[in-house]
């Protein structure tokens, strides 16, 4: 579930205090990675601040969200499947016709 919070300021930047009433989720990537995405809603947003990390030998990493609003829990591209993530042109996708 994804709890409710202040919204914050869409500007690129992630400022501690504008983030720090949301959740977070870190996935580990190796042994010596990890990456975390923050997320939280304002009862008409939902916000994401993807916090990318690096390793000591230079290494990034970037999540990817997958969003299910139909709650089907399939395991293949529905229509109403949205997917997102970080890249150099801030793709997205919905539905396997569009990725």
């Amino acid at each position: 579930m994804i709890g409710h919070g202040a919204p914050p300021q869409v500007d690129g930047q992630v400022g501690q205090s504008e983030w720090q009433d949301a959740g977070v989720v870190t996935f580990g990537v190796g042994d010596d990675l990890s990456v975390a995405v923050a997320y939280k809603h304002d009862g008409v947003n939902i916000y994401l601040a993807y916090l990318y990390g690096g390793n000591q030998a230079g290494a990034l990493a970037f999540p990817e969200v997958v969003f299910d609003p139909g709650l089907d829990r399939s395991t293949g591209w529905l229509p109403d499947d949205w997917w997102f993530h970080v890249s150099g042109s801030d793709c997205e996708a919905r539905d396997s016709s569009e990725r």
